[in-house]
Order: structure tokens, then C-alpha cells, then sequence
């Protein structure tokens, strides 16, 4: 796929992060945990019955109760947070430990001490440290729910247009190579932040979404690990994949196909009792074989914010 220097290009690249999953086994607990202690709200359900869900590589039809979760920002204007409780087939349990792909969901705030609270009251034993979000160091607390699914609250001053709240803002997560997973998400239309000169992190951001970002670290990992992760199917308990928009999904596809082998048709997945009554979606997977879907969603469909703070602003790559 070629650098984004024309409107054709432009239209090919993913331009919004418009949801992050989760599959639990407690749809219910997580529900209240998630909405109480990080100022979620659920705006959006789903329940499916029978659902085609081959696509993701499941051979059963699926049903399953969807939960859609946002921060004050509300819809269109910040990523939600997607609940998903598989019944049919049933969620599997995670690996002891997981050494790839999205191991802790993020949220900044304006100052730890609140939640700090919440958690405790919640009986969520945290951690605290620095972690270093977009290249900076910040204060933090780190945990996980009560399946052992892990976040990580990190201290960030808002911008001057955002509510003085908790905002969902990253997804942590693992490769096995870094150049590799660098090379692959640019190629669907991230940029780095900051650590790419360090070789052990970077922080990728969407030049069109610029206040979340996907927090790569370099894994120690052997072969058959690498292998493990490239099979767990798509109703694993945890956070398992990212949702990203795209103007034309079928004209994305082909852009892809015409870089890398074995690229997907996309495929509609209907969801008869909401708005749009589905979508069509392209399942992909990121070097190590973490599930990413790129979702026919137009940019007149999505409210960012189009003069965000500095130190959200990526930086263009001149590679």
C-alpha cells in the first residue's frame, strides 16, 4: 500500500478506532465493573442468534449478547468498549498467560486518587508505577478485573474541549517482532508516536483519531508461542481484537492483497437489532496473528476531534 499522499489513498486508510473487544465469561459483573469504575455507559446492545460468524473463523452459527460501552465522549466521538458474551459457541478460557496481542486495556484520568478509590472499593488490588504512554512517562495504577483481564489507569492532564473524567485512550499489547508489527500497521494507516529508535516499544495513533493509541512492546517468545496465539479462536475469554474504520473496506482489502498473500474477502455481519443492521467487516490478522477488523464505516459517521492536544498529535513518518 502506498504513503497517504492523495485523496485515493487517503480513502483506503483506516481513519478511526471505533471499538476494542473484550469476551467474557460474567457479561453482567463486567458490565458494572467497567461502567462503574472508568465513567462507562452502555449505549448499544446486541443479541445474536444464529449469526454467520465464519468470517471470524468459527464454524458454528453464534449466539452470543454484545455490549457497547463509551466514556462521556459518547458515540462517534471516542472508541467504545465492546462487551461480548459468546453462548453459543461457548467463551473459552484464556491462556494462564498470555505473551501476544492485547494484554491490558487503557484509560487515562485526570488524577489517580478517584479511582484509586473505586478500585479499592470494587476489591481490585492495583499496582503502582510509571508507564510510559506516547513516549512520556506517567503515573499510573495497574490491575486486572475479576477475570483476570488486565488495565492500567495512567495519569494525563485532558485536553482543553474534554471532559474532566476517565477516557478510554489505549490498548497495551505484545509482538514478537517489532519492525515487522511497525511495517504492518502502517500499512493500514497508523503512524508512530514515539519509541520506534528504542527497539523495544512504540506507540502507535491514527493521524485521524489522534487520542488512542495501541502500545507495542517487544515479547521474548519462541515459535511455538508465537504458533499458540496464532490459533486462539475468536471467542477467547479477554481482549482479543480492535475494530478500525475504513471508507471502502472491499477497496482496502484489495489495496492489501495486493502486498500481502492470503487477505480475506470481507463478509457482512448482521446484527438485525441495531441502526445499520450490521456491517461489512474484514477480518485480518496482524503479524503474530492478533484479529484485527477493518469496518465499512464512513468518516461522516465519526466525530474527532480535529485539533487535539499536542502531545496526541502523532508524528508523520518520513520513512
Amino acid at each position: 500500500m502506498s504513503e497517504n499522499t492523495d485523496g485515493d489513498a487517503t480513502a483506503l486508510r483506516v481513519h478511526a478506532v471505533l471499538h476494542c473487544n473484550l469476551n467474557t465469561v460474567d457479561i453482567a459483573a463486567s458490565e458494572t465493573f467497567y461502567n462503574t469504575t472508568f465513567d462507562h455507559t452502555t449505549k448499544m446492545t446486541s443479541l445474536g442468534n444464529g449469526t454467520d460468524v465464519t468470517p471470524m473463523g468459527l464454524t458454528e452459527p453464534a449466539t452470543s449478547d454484545t455490549r457497547f460501552l463509551w466514556d462521556a465522549r459518547g458515540p462517534r466521538s471516542a472508541p467504545s468498549f465492546e462487551l461480548v458474551d459468546w453462548q453459543h459457541p461457548a467463551v473459552i478460557p484464556a491462556p494462564d498467560h498470555k505473551v501476544l496481542g492485547y494484554i491490558a486495556a487503557g484509560f487515562r484520568v485526570p488524577s489517580l486518587d478517584t479511582i484509586a478509590g473505586r478500585l479499592d472499593s470494587a476489591g481490585r488490588t492495583t499496582e503502582k508505577g510509571d508507564v510510559t504512554l506516547r513516549g512520556h512517562s506517567r503515573r499510573a495504577l495497574t490491575g486486572h478485573d475479576a477475570e483476570g483481564i488486565g488495565f492500567e489507569i495512567v495519569e494525563v492532564p485532558p485536553g482543553s474541549d474534554e471532559p474532566q473524567t476517565t477516557l478510554f485512550s489505549h490498548l497495551r499489547a505484545r509482538c514478537a517482532n517489532l519492525s515487522a508489527t511497525i511495517a504492518w500497521y502502517r500499512d493500514i494507516g497508523f503512524e508512530v508516536v514515539a519509541g520506534e529508535s528504542h527497539g523495544e516499544s512504540v506507540s502507535l495513533a491514527l493521524p485521524e483519531d489522534p487520542t488512542f493509541s495501541i502500545e507495542f512492546e517487544q515479547a521474548d517468545v519462541d515459535a511455538a508461542q508465537i504458533a499458540a496465539h496464532q490459533c486462539l479462536p475468536a471467542n477467547t475469554q479477554g481482549l482479543y481484537r480492535i475494530a478500525l474504520a475504513v471508507d471502502d473496506v472491499w477497496a482496502s482489502r484489495n489495496a492489501l492483497a495486493d502486498k500481502y498473500a492470503a487477505i480475506p474477502e470481507p463478509a457482512h455481519i448482521s446484527m438485525e437489532d441495531i441502526p445499520t443492521g450490521g456491517f461489512t467487516i474484514l477480518f485480518l490478522r496482524d503479524p503474530d496473528g492478533t484479529m484485527v477488523e477493518l469496518v465499512e464505516r464512513p468518516r461522516s459517521a465519526v466525530r474527532r476531534p480535529q485539533a487535539p492536544e499536542q502531545t496526541y498529535v502523532p508524528r508523520v513518518s518520513t520513512s
